[in-house]
């Protein structure tokens, strides 16, 4: 096959596992506390205010993929491909690339005309101590896994090779997994660059101020390579109760309010000033069951307990029946290799779920636990409970802090787990990786499960050149899963979002994740 200079390829999501960071932070911002409603008006509007529920705790980006993080730093450090809001990749920091006919080569072309915020030039050398340190990192295993080295061919060029060839490895080179950053501003910054990373990006924004527990700042990089941006000044404004979110957006404090509470979002829609965004996220939440633990071993009572979830009550119980998707599967309907008979989940059927544990051995029930962290999926596991409950299986529900819900769930300290899952990219190998691979067991692979046909065709495709034949084998994993029932997916996530009117350029996406250089009053 003939090497082909690539422009633009297909598409992906821009993702994140929520996953713990580097706690240390602290820094100062002067502009942080300000509020919007002093503006004069949106001819007169530079700047935006953002609120969300969560404080980073970290903005390196190789060292923290949580998405309150990913969401401001993805404005100050470049990739070297570019994902737009639907998805498509376009040329950001390689003005083009090339695979080679094995897929195990992807050499690009960088562009010329880039500097670091710190006026340092952009070069191959970047790329290969960005891609090296995310290699090293545990946070990006996800996007590195397939990477085995990176070349510098002269200091516009760079090639990395794989260890072998993965068809969407393509879209990890769009994510902050493989951003850009300074050698030099790393190195000289040390522990304090996840909490002060000004000038150690080439993105249209740097950072300029963190007031912890408040608000981060950023303010434009004028002399960003795709021109200076509309909007000079960006904060992110950290209002944890959601409610008080809803009240800032409607009196004019902050401009966008990212996944208001769903008891709010009626309200936010009546109001004529407001324009409230939505759209279904990649984000499965689903039960993890520990296959290997007695009774959870026996099919049918695994087969039971799917029968006994009316997903519709539990999305109306959870997400106030508009924050949710239910679903037969942990692939997304938008991810290649979604496989569309899977789109219901399992029937609602208490009495065949009673017979079934009959069956298995259980006429009368069992007890059982259930753990899971406060918030929204404390309602979910509250739900379950009450669905085991009516057919005999008594749940009681553990509440546990964030780490020690990771710990036990990658230990198998217990067999339930209230969870959720994303992919990266918009494909069904990431999330059937993580949550259901054999190599995964101990780490995210929550239900402990290993499938010996499962695994062959994970591996197969991963190494696939033809589309069809991938896909074909991961709607075959899904096929394979929904019958063994290692896990119960509960719902996809619905990304909502709310704006004043007035702003221009902000399109909601899967996780609310969005450039701040496409917006203007």
């Amino acid at each position: 096959m003939k090497k082909k200079w690539v422009l633009m390829s297909a598409a992906l999501f821009i993702a994140a596992l929520t996953l713990g960071c580097s706690p240390d932070q602290s820094g100062s911002d002067p502009s942080a506390g300000s509020s919007s409603a002093s503006f004069p008006g949106p001819a007169a509007r530079n700047s935006v205010i953002i609120a969300q529920t969560v404080e980073p705790s970290s903005l390196d980006p190789h060292n923290c993929y949580e998405l309150m993080a990913i969401r401001v730093y993805m404005n100050m450090f470049d990739s070297l491909i570019r994902a737009d809001a639907d998805g498509q990749l376009h040329p950001a920091l390689a003005e083009n690339w090339k695979i080679s006919g094995d897929g195990l080569t992807y050499t690009f072309k960088l562009r010329r005309d880039v500097k670091f915020q710190n006026g340092d030039p952009f070069t191959a050398a970047d790329v290969k101590y960005s891609f090296e340190r995310a290699m090293a990192s545990p946070f990006c295993q996800e996007a590195t896994e397939p990477m085995d080295s990176v070349e510098v061919i002269d200091d516009h060029t760079v090639a990395v090779k794989l260890k072998f060839a993965y068809s969407p490895q393509l879209n990890f080179f769009s994510t902050t997994y493989l951003a850009i950053v300074n050698k030099k501003v790393v190195e000289e910054r040390g522990r304090d660059f996840s909490i002060n990373p000004a000038g150690a990006g080439t993105g249209a924004y740097e950072f300029a101020g963190w007031k912890k527990g408040v608000s981060v700042t950023m303010t434009a990089n004028n002399g960003y390579f795709r021109g200076q941006p509309d909007i000079q000044t960006v904060v992110y404004r950290i209002i944890p109760e959601e409610s008080a979110g809803a009240i800032a957006l409607e009196s004019g404090d902050v401009d966008i309010l990212l996944q208001p509470s769903t008891v709010d979002v009626p309200n936010l829609k009546r109001n004529p000033d407001l324009a409230v965004y939505e759209a279904e996220s990649y984000y499965c939440e689903y039960l993890s069951i520990n296959v290997n633990t007695p009774p959870f071993d026996n099919l049918a009572v695994r087969q039971a307990m799917s029968m006994a979830i009316d997903k519709n009550d539990l999305i109306l119980a959870a997400v106030d029946g508009i924050g949710g998707t239910p679903t037969g599967t942990i692939v997304s309907r938008r991810s290649f290799g979604y496989d569309p008979g899977l789109a219901e989940p399992y029937p609602y059927d208490p009495e065949r779920a009673k017979e079934l544990l009959a069956e298995a051995g259980f006429p009368d029930g069992f007890n059982c636990a259930i753990e899971t962290v406060d918030g929204v999926r404390k309602k979910v596991a509250e739900a379950y409970q009450a669905a085991l409950a009516a057919i005999g299986i008594k749940a009681a529900i553990n509440v546990v802090e964030n780490g020690t819900f990771w710990d036990d769930a990658a230990k198998g300290n217990n067999p339930l787990f209230i969870a959720g899952m994303t992919a990266l990219p918009a494909d069904g190998d990431p999330i059937l990786n993580s949550c259901l691979s054999a190599t995964t067991i101990g780490t995210t692979n929550f239900s402990f499960y290993h499938n010996a046909e499962f695994q062959e065709l994970l591996e197969e495709q991963r190494r696939e050149a033809d589309p069809e034949k991938r896909a074909r084998a991961l709607r075959r994993m899904q096929q394979i899963v929904y019958l063994d029932i290692p896990l119960i997916p509960s719902y996809f996530r619905k990304t909502i979002a709310a704006s004043d009117k007035n702003l221009k350029g902000f399109k909601v996406e899967a996780h609310n994740l969005f450039y701040a250089d496409t917006l203007s009053w």
